[in-house]
């Protein structure tokens, strides 16, 4: 799956898609919010969830280049776990 064609899917699609295929490599916490980076093939989704991780709130897919700042420290992004 490509970034491009990801973003092509349903919202349903992307949550089956990144619980199938995403591997879960951050997490963080704002305010009541909690957020999870799955790491997808080439690619990126940060799903928030509401605090018991109940229910997505959101997701947002993105390319390495356009990582959220907070979480550039903790990962490995040159590529040696793909």
């Amino acid at each position: 799956m490509t970034f491009s064609n990801f973003q092509r899917l349903s919202e349903n699609e992307k949550a089956n898609y990144l619980w199938e295929h995403g591997k879960p490599v951050a997490e963080r916490k704002v305010g009541n919010a909690r957020f999870t980076l799955y790491q997808v093939k080439e690619f990126y989704v940060e799903v928030e969830y509401k605090t018991d991780f109940t229910e997505v709130v959101n997701l947002h897919a993105c390319q390495v280049k356009d990582l959220p700042v907070v979480y550039l420290d903790n990962l490995d992004i040159g590529g040696s776990g793909h």
